[in-house]
């Protein structure tokens, strides 16, 4: 599952205070950056570095706890931007992955992210919905996706988010069932 800039508008609209909109903010910034959730919560303001000239403001330098490799990300998805601005271009308070992933869920349902998505609850075979199985870990998937969506080339978003191949990263890219009918008909249809 991951969450397109529309859905993830819909969480930065809502109106939060102290550890709900601490959530809210680091999957933003999970949004933003692509970043592992265990990278994320290790960061400190020290990894947000202030640049000149390059088009954006701030950027994370970053060591990645999984594979050692060292990450400079810009700054630039809207979102995340606008929630740096608000603190300042200081990180949230840090919370426990188990409360983030629990107040996602209640604010994704608040936010009405409610639309079925593609698994299946296995006890009753309906599609879980947005809010059931939204997580941390979907901010990573929602970067890469929508980084793909926008254009930007496989291999950039391999670099940026620290995967070791293409072919692991391609794992994180998610299509819905539609539209890979849409891109099968289309592939066909233009002969």
């Amino acid at each position: 599952m991951y969450l397109s800039t529309e859905d993830i508008d819909a969480l930065c609209a809502l109106e939060l205070e102290g550890s709900r909109r601490d959530v809210r903010d680091w999957f933003v910034i999970a949004c933003g950056t692509g970043l592992r959730v265990t990278d994320l919560l290790s960061l400190t303001d020290d990894n947000l570095l202030q640049v000149e000239g390059k088009g954006w403001e701030y950027e994370i330098v970053h060591r990645q706890g999984k594979t050692d490799k060292g990450i400079s990300i810009p700054i630039v998805v809207p979102q995340a931007v606008k929630v740096f601005e608000r603190l300042q271009w200081k990180f949230p308070e840090k919370r426990t992955p188990q409360y983030i992933n629990k107040t996602l869920k209640e604010l994704a349902r608040q936010a009405g992210l409610t639309a079925p998505t593609e698994e299946i609850n296995p006890k009753t075979g309906k599609p879980l919905l947005q809010c059931e199985t939204i997580a941390m870990h979907t901010g990573r998937r929602s970067f890469a996706t929508n980084a793909y969506r926008a254009g930007i080339p496989l291999a950039m978003i391999k670099e940026m988010t620290g995967h070791r191949d293409i072919a692991t990263l391609e794992i994180y890219l998610r299509q819905t069932t539609e539209e890979k009918k849409e891109a099968f008909a289309q592939t066909y249809t233009k002969q």
